[in-house]
């Protein structure tokens, strides 16, 4: 029996902190539904550091001498051991099962190197010398992709003005595709408002956005590519954390700080553009393109949860550090290291 397959692209994604691409490309043959859902799955852990990583810098100290700096921020998000893996028997694919029951457990982006056979619950019949003279075997198979990473890092750089009672800063992060081997661009911004009420006692609000474009290539093996190349995988996360910290200082160099409140988060994730559909005979033989298609996968994922953050800093002449712990559905980790500009303020 013939069947019609999507080729479908699951993974390109930019390790901005060693700035190259971490994996090749991953594929997965197989149906539409079935492809988004394998796709949800394996990039859950990516999605969730993408929001979880912008807010693990919510706080900045309040230093008090200079009205400007720069910064260079250093971040990381640790995937949790339950999402690492996902079981494939319950995300009740259509059109395709593991082909050892036994083996069904698949790594997503934060698990291991590991990978199991999945196959189609089609079968056709092979000849066979012993009754009852056939083997049923499946029309396609093809392996789970393996974990990238648990530890997803992230860098930024940063401008902040601080007034007598209000911090204002802006951060950013721009890797051009060609940089990347035409393979992939990411780019990410935010900006931060924290307002002292009372002392050490501080609203913090902030907005941003990290937007992974990765561009598949994936055309016809024979005839003309033009109209399939408006091929694009991305991921779009947004993130605003809204919340209050308290910072108490121990000397005149050193602080510390704890702050909470929620993180209203949410991505959408996509595969778009035009695509070719196989269709192929049981034994491969051939391939043939027989139809195409638009703009196949596309999701929204909220993400939102409360966070709480510890952090310290200490500042030394015109420079500061400060380094905090997030503690949300992701355990995030922040660096922030400042070189204040201008003269010092009169006291």
């Amino acid at each position: 029996m013939k069947k019609l397959f999507l080729l479908t692209i699951l993974l390109e994604f930019a390790n901005v902190f060693y700035a190259q691409i971490l994996q090749s490309s991953q594929f997965v043959q197989g149906s539409i539904k079935d492809g988004e859902k394998l796709m949800q799955a394996y990039l859950w852990p990516v999605e969730k550091s993408f929001n979880s990583l912008p807010a693990s810098g919510a706080f900045q100290l309040f230093e008090g001498k200079h009205s400007w700096r720069i910064s260079v921020n250093a971040m990381a998000a640790v995937v949790p051991k339950r999402d690492r893996t996902y079981d494939v028997n319950k995300l009740q694919l259509e059109n395709f099962e593991p082909a050892n029951p036994a083996q069904h457990i698949a790594q997503t982006f934060g698990g291991t190197k590991d990978s199991i056979l999945l196959q189609t619950k089609d079968k056709y019949k092979v000849p066979s010398t012993s009754w009852p003279f056939y083997q049923e075997k499946p029309v396609a198979t093809f392996y789970t992709p393996t974990g990238v990473t648990s530890v997803v890092p992230f860098v930024s750089l940063g401008l902040t003005h601080e007034g007598k009672s209000l911090i204002l800063s802006g951060n950013t992060l721009f890797i051009p595709s060609f940089v990347l081997g035409g393979k992939a661009m990411l780019f990410a911004s935010g900006l931060q408002a924290q307002l002292k009420i009372y002392k050490g006692l501080f609203v913090l609000s902030s907005l941003n956005g990290t937007f992974l474009h990765a561009y598949p290539h994936m055309y016809p093996k024979n005839g003309d590519s033009s109209e399939y190349k408006n091929q694009l995988f991305y991921i779009h996360s947004f993130a605003i954390p809204v919340g209050m910290a308290y910072q108490f200082a121990l000397s005149e160099h050193l602080a510390f700080y704890v702050a909470g409140g929620r993180n209203f988060a949410w991505t959408e994730t996509g595969l778009v553009g035009t695509y070719p559909v196989y269709k192929s005979d049981p034994t491969n033989t051939y391939n043939v393109v027989v139809d195409k298609i638009k703009d196949p996968i596309r999701y929204h994922r909220d993400n939102s949860d409360f966070f709480l953050m510890i952090g310290s800093g200490y500042n030394f002449n015109r420079f500061g550090f400060a380094l905090n712990t997030y503690l949300g559905s992701y355990l995030g980790v922040h660096l922030r290291i400042s070189y204040f500009l201008g003269e010092a303020k009169k006291n």
